[in-house]
């Protein structure tokens, strides 16, 4: 009985009694071995394997697997074809079939297509003696795929710099070629010249960023050799050395950082000459992009006084997008007169939300944002001093839909929600029953100002924050949150005190009052608990129809500030958005850095403008024009559907700290358009 044997793949192999003598070579011609005498004799095999340099032959009796039905040739020569034997060409094995010594004969794996199949039955001495031959066929038909990527990666890897894209690139073509020939290749006699490839062969899948660093600083201080001359002569002072960096590093998307008069535009000159002196480029796929019309106009005078050249484009981002949409359709766009009056613009917009507000539910909704969110909500612990609260509550001009002006945001919901639901009251109302100013509690408070704390400026006087006159019920807001903590500004045990004293007040006048605290706004529930405190007390409600609120509104001139701001918002919304950002991926953009009342009147300010903004797109679209943000954004379509084909290969864009998503989304569009051109290096070529 044999015991297993494992194939040594470093024998070479012994002169042998076969078809063909080949004594002190490592490869045939021909061979064949020949199959195991239980082979011969129980097996319905009839004869044995061929091997040549264009195919392994299988034995006659072999029935090819299923799968390998399509690939195998009924035999190679009239004789193979009578006798029916089948044959497989070496470019159809992904890697060198080896054998394995089992108790009735040799078996040879072989692996085709990912799959792995098996002939039983080969003789010991014969698998043994051409083992390393087979690989050596195999090796020779397969050698120029290996030699032709080693050598692009090489050449790629010299002559460009090694983008990602580039890299990635390299990586997955190594990364399919590397088990094809390792570890196998290290131990068997072959050539020297697939010796140094397949060494280079793994040298390359095992690059370290290390090595990749270094192939890219190779070619950098090549490039800066080259063009010595050229960069120390491109502008009237020779460049520095970081200047010429990033004129020659070149990967898929470079950011160029760097202080104002740094030299940034000197840059962005050198590096469009530095592709075109070294033959990277040519002028017609260079585009220089700037935001504004001056800017884009010095920097072509720029290129034309320093390289010049008249045939790099340079252009706006509005002028670009004109370009392409002018392209696609055939004709230039009509422009909406409103793009340079921003005034019509929004008398348009104020006519179309008069108009909606025909709409109850619109209607609601603009009498709750006028009511709660009109001014911009503020965060009463983000202040340190009250020094900065006075400051933000003056110039803010904060003030109630009756028209009065409070000391705090929170007291503006509070006023705003009594005044809707015709309700008197006081603000900052002196109590009935007469001051605090009388004790020695009182006195302790004398100096500090009225505020959220409900504290008068008068010496010893402390004042309610509203009074309801006809029902006889206060109202306190105390600036708590849920944890009992006060502002930074507040001295916290001065204000439990003034709580204090206010709280005794009542309880000992007998007086009816609603507490509310600022936990209770930050949440967006200040409302609710006033309304809570309001049918506690059984007090009277008699809203105010809405008519006469939205007089109180257009009164005070906030309905044309509103439509102002709903015409600043479609600008914005269009030149950010596109269209693709709906209400929930702004909240989810911004959550965790807004509170509940955040959130709120952002819900309620995409409400009030989402009819507008459909409005005002359809009007565009009836009077067959675009504004500026269509400029951008038509242009991105036609781009990311194919229906414009960037012809640039470099894009540079000034200012790029500046661009919004749109612009953004263009330049990436116009980059990866013209990636199926240049992206994948010539290594990557299977």
């Amino acid at each position: 009985m044999r015991s297993k044997v494992s194939p040594s793949l470093t024998d070479t192999p012994p002169e042998i009694n076969s078809i063909h003598h080949n004594k002190h070579t490592t490869q045939t011609t021909s061979f064949v071995i020949q199959l195991s005498w239980f082979g011969r004799i129980f097996s319905s095999l009839q004869s044995g394997l061929i091997v040549d340099e264009h195919s392994l032959v299988f034995p006659e009796g072999f029935v090819p697997p299923k799968a390998l039905k399509r690939l195998v040739v009924n035999g190679r020569s009239k004789a193979q074809v009578k006798r029916k034997r089948y044959s497989l060409l070496w470019q159809h094995f992904d890697i060198p079939p080896v054998f394995e010594w089992r108790w009735l004969g040799a078996t040879l794996i072989y692996q085709v297509n990912g799959l792995v199949y098996e002939l039983h039955f080969i003789g010991y001495r014969d698998s043994r003696a051409f083992a390393g031959q087979i690989k050596s066929q195999w090796a020779h038909y397969h050698q120029k795929r290996l030699l032709k990527l080693v050598s692009n990666v090489e050449n790629t890897t010299q002559a460009r710099y090694l983008r990602h894209s580039r890299l990635k690139a390299i990586q997955q073509r190594v990364a399919q070629e590397y088990p094809r020939w390792l570890p196998w290749a290290q131990s068997t006699h072959l050539s020297n010249s697939i010796g140094d490839a397949v060494a280079k062969l793994k040298a390359m899948h095992n690059w370290s960023e290390t090595d990749i660093n270094e192939l890219r600083e190779r070619f950098i201080q090549k490039q800066l050799r080259l063009y010595r001359n050229y960069f120390d002569t491109v502008e009237s002072n020779p460049l520095t050395e970081k200047q010429r960096r990033a004129a020659v590093i070149d990967d898929d998307s470079n950011l160029l950082l760097a202080g104002a008069g740094t030299g940034k535009t000197s840059v962005m000159v050198a590096r469009a000459g530095y592709l075109l002196t070294s033959e990277q480029s040519r002028p017609e796929e260079i585009l220089l992009l700037a935001y504004g019309k001056k800017a884009a106009t010095e920097m072509d005078e720029r290129i034309k006084d320093k390289l010049g050249i008249d045939s790099i484009k340079t252009s706006t981002f509005h002028s670009l997008g004109l370009t392409i949409i002018s392209q696609v359709e055939g004709k230039q766009p009509s422009l909406s007169a409103w793009v340079n009056d921003e005034e019509a613009k929004t008398q348009w917009v104020q006519a179309t939300m008069e108009s909606q507000l025909l709409n109850a539910r619109y209607r609601q909704q603009l009498i709750k944002y006028m009511s709660d969110f009109y001014y911009q909500p503020k965060n009463t612990f983000e202040f340190t001093a009250q020094s900065d609260v006075d400051r933000y509550i003056t110039s803010n001009d904060i003030r109630t839909l009756k028209g009065e002006r409070v000391n705090d945001v929170a007291h503006l919901h509070i006023a705003n929600w009594l005044f809707i639901h015709g309700i008197e009251y006081n603000y900052s109302a002196t109590y009935e029953f007469g001051t605090l100013g009388k004790d020695k509690r009182a006195n302790s408070n004398s100096n500090h100002k009225s505020g959220a704390d409900g504290a008068s400026s008068a010496v010893g006087v402390i004042k309610a924050d509203f009074y309801l006159p006809l029902s006889k019920v206060y109202i306190e807001y105390y600036a708590l949150d849920e944890n009992g903590n006060t502002p930074a500004y507040k001295d916290k045990n001065h204000y439990q005190n003034m709580m204090q004293r206010k709280r005794e007040l009542h309880s000992q006048q007998g007086s009816r009052c609603i507490e509310l605290f600022y936990h209770q706004y930050a949440k967006g529930k200040l409302n609710n608990a006033l309304k809570r405190g309001v049918n506690k007390m059984q007090l009277n409600i008699v809203p105010i129809d809405d008519e006469t609120v939205l007089d109180r509104v257009r009164e005070s001139g906030r309905l044309i500030k509103l439509a102002g701001l709903l015409s600043q918002l479609i600008t914005v919304y269009k030149s950010t958005c596109q269209g693709k950002l709906t209400l929930e991926k702004i909240l989810h953009r911004v959550a965790g850095n807004t509170t509940n009342t955040d959130i709120q009147q952002i819900r309620l300010v995409f409400s009030l403008l989402r009819p507008i903004y459909q409005q005002y797109q359809k009007y565009l679209r009836q009077q067959a024009q675009i504004d500026f943000e269509d400029m951008v954004g038509k242009a991105i379509n036609y781009v990311e559907q194919k229906k414009f084909i960037a012809p640039w290969r470099y894009i540079m864009v000034d200012e790029f700290q500046d661009i919004s998503e749109p612009r953004a989304r263009l330049v990436r569009a116009l980059r990866d358009s013209t990636w199926p051109k240049i992206a994948q290096p010539e290594s990557a070529q299977p």
